[in-house]
């Protein structure tokens, strides 16, 4: 797993998206959320990877990928 991926994963977390999940399904979430962002957000994890930092609008970006998410998702929530 890349770097920018981990901070996808870790941005779920330590936002609370991931309290939401079932604790059996937080591994097929970051498998789904990961194949979501690799898909739907290209842009996004290029400037990641280029300034190695998040910015207020990547975060904002990231906050309403996960909101959408989530709920189509399937993925089981508490």
């Amino acid at each position: 797993m890349s770097s920018q991926e981990q901070v996808y994963i870790i941005y779920a977390g330590v936002r609370g998206y991931l309290d939401k999940v079932q604790t059996s399904e937080v591994g097929r979430f970051e498998k789904l959320y990961l194949e979501h962002i690799r898909t739907n957000h290209q842009a996004l994890i290029a400037e990641l990877r280029k300034t190695g930092t998040l910015s207020p609008e990547n975060d904002q970006e990231l906050a309403t990928s996960l909101e959408a998410f989530i709920p189509a998702s399937g993925i089981k929530m508490k």
